[in-house]
């Protein structure tokens, strides 16, 4: 049987899916504890958890893509910088901790079969 959820009902999923207490939902809402117990067993409040929950994995991994594409932008600027106060040596050393050894190995090991593009040719 579909339940229309109340206001209260929504802002308490939503809470819930953004990792409040029982105790801190119920004290901001004006509900007892037991009431939300209660809610948080109607299909409708779970699907609104569950959607809310979605939204923010979907923002973060926006958010991560878009991060990565202007860190990696940035790292490269850096390493193609020849002035001398250049931090090329600091990002270097922090990219080979980030990406670890084993990755920068296995890269080298494909340089020297010829296979990196010229882009990552001018990093060395």
């Amino acid at each position: 049987m579909y339940r229309k959820l109340g206001a209260k009902q929504i802002k308490a999923a939503r809470l819930v899916a953004w990792g409040r207490s029982a105790v801190e939902i119920s004290k901001l809402l004006g509900v007892s504890p037991h009431t939300l117990s209660r809610w948080k067993k109607i299909p409708e409040f779970i699907a609104e958890c569950e959607k809310v929950i979605a939204e923010q994995n979907e923002e973060m991994r926006y958010r991560t893509a878009n991060l990565a594409s202007s860190s990696i932008d940035l790292v490269w600027s850096e390493l193609q910088d020849k002035s001398p106060s250049s931090r090329r040596l600091s990002v270097a050393m922090n990219l080979v901790k980030l990406l670890g050894i084993e990755q920068i190995m296995t890269q080298k090991m494909s340089k020297s079969a010829g296979a990196i593009p010229k882009a990552q040719e001018t990093i060395d």
